[in-house]
């Protein structure tokens, strides 16, 4: 089976794709490690995860780490054949890879906790039945309970090769040629740490490949799209534009129990979607839209969110994210916007911060601000002029420290402790921070890093 890979910025599916854990690769030991100048106590530290690519060859990876002496970080799993997902409750992260080789085409998944940094569940799904020469793209996300993982399978297949003409500009002529044409349908698979489900095929070619996703504890959301060019080959260039649609599917189910067209954009650019405590869902459209969808019947408004919509025409990545206090966080890195929403007054904006645009705001990782654990203090990656990372009262928007050592940053998180850790694009490439953007430790990583988990 031929597999193909997305780019490191999107959902990816690894090439030839099998799971390789560090205890089998002899990469336990420590590496890259500078010594912390500040907390020395292990009972303080915390896990964290990073994902990228490793190496010249460019194999999509998993490494953790644990900010306790040393910023240590260790190589957890490779040739993954999509992003890292991590359960709503923080308390696994999920890996997948592809292996096919000409006996067998397999899914395997495994669940690494979080607390350990070790497998602490895994499965594997035989995908024999699928043609031979597929390409497969993979999708997964936890449920909004974390007790299950949602695979969507987007399966890829060649026609029977045609005859075509081919102009050769280096003989002056004409040559025969073969060509396919390559037609995209889905199916899903359920993973329940102990058993799997499926694989359901959806039937529902010719589709695009891409696709948004999302789980709560009842029903899988799946938001596809009709592929145009192959609706132009059928019925030619007067053709209609297709209108995305929003299936639902009760969890283990390959069979929806409602589809229902979700007129907007096409589900193609990862748009982020997060559930409500009420049980809404709400899905980030154009960067400054709010789609608000009711579970049961589907029905769905759309907010415009006007801060968010500020800033130029050129399109601009946002981010989307549910905070423990059920408000919702929204930034947007390259205007140099950030903002909080109050779901239960209307998804109002109670607060909104502005901040220099990030020299790698189009880069990953995507995550260039982040809040306090209490809501009351946003974390950015410097611009050009300042560098560093700076901290702002998310009620005044005023600038209230700053933390400057000439490195350009890509992106950052805030831990549970609510210390911040920063990924740079030079080495030391690990910056650990108090919440006063005080140093606190260093270390460096073989990886680059396309998300921080």
């Amino acid at each position: 089976m031929t597999l193909s890979r997305r780019t490191l910025l999107r959902k990816a599916a690894g090439t030839g794709a099998s799971l390789v854990f560090a205890d089998v690769l002899g990469l336990t030991g420590e590496r890259g490690l500078l010594p912390l100048t500040g907390r020395t106590d292990a009972a303080t530290a915390e896990r964290f995860f990073l994902y990228g690519l490793r190496g010249s060859a460019s194999v999509p990876s998993l490494a953790g780490g644990l900010t306790a002496r040393a910023l240590s970080l260790n190589p957890i799993a490779q040739q993954l054949a999509a992003e890292p997902v991590r359960s709503p409750d923080g308390t696994k992260i999920a890996v997948a890879t592809i292996l096919a080789d000409p006996f067998a085409t397999v899914l395997s998944v495994s669940f690494i906790g979080t607390e350990s940094g070790t497998v602490v569940q895994d499965g594997s799904l035989d995908l024999s039945s699928l043609p031979s020469d597929s390409s497969i793209l993979v999708t997964p996300v936890f449920t909004a309970d974390s007790r299950m993982l949602c695979i969507v399978l987007s399966i890829t297949v060649p026609s029977a090769g045609t005859a075509g003409m081919r102009w050769d500009p280096r003989s002056n002529a004409s040559e025969q040629v073969n060509g396919h044409v390559w037609t995209s349908h889905h199916a899903l698979a359920y993973f329940d740490g102990t058993a799997f489900a499926g694989p359901f095929d959806l039937a529902d070619a010719p589709s695009l490949a891409r696709l948004n996703a999302f789980a709560d504890e009842r029903d899988l959301y799946l938001w596809t799209v009709d592929e145009y060019a192959a609706i132009v080959r059928r019925q030619g260039r007067g053709a209609p534009i297709p209108v995305p649609r929003l299936s639902v599917f009760p969890l283990g189910s390959g069979t929806p129990r409602l589809v229902i067209p979700a007129p907007g954009p096409w589900p193609v650019n990862d748009e982020p979607i997060v559930g409500t405590s009420d049980g809404r869902i709400i899905r980030l459209v154009y960067s400054s839209e709010l789609e608000v969808y009711l579970p049961g019947d589907g029905s769905m408004m759309t907010i415009p969110i006007a801060p968010l919509a500020d800033g130029g025409a050129r399109p601009a990545a946002a981010t989307l994210e549910l905070r423990p206090s059920g408000l919702l966080f929204a930034s947007k890195p390259a205007r140099g916007l950030a903002v909080v929403l109050d779901p239960s007054l209307g998804f109002q904006a109670s607060s909104l911060v502005r901040f220099p645009i990030p020299v790698f705001s189009g880069a990953a990782p995507s995550a260039k601000a982040a809040l306090s654990p209490a809501d009351d203090v946003l974390f950015t990656v410097g611009d050009g002029s300042t560098t560093g990372i700076a901290a702002y009262e998310v009620h005044s928007g005023s600038l209230s420290a700053s933390f400057e050592n000439g490195q350009q940053f890509l992106g950052i998180k805030v831990l549970g402790t609510g210390e911040i850790l920063a990924v740079a694009a030079s080495s030391p490439r690990l910056t650990l921070l108090t919440p006063s953007l005080d140093e606190v430790g260093r270390g460096d990583t073989d990886l680059l890093v396309a998300a921080i988990l």
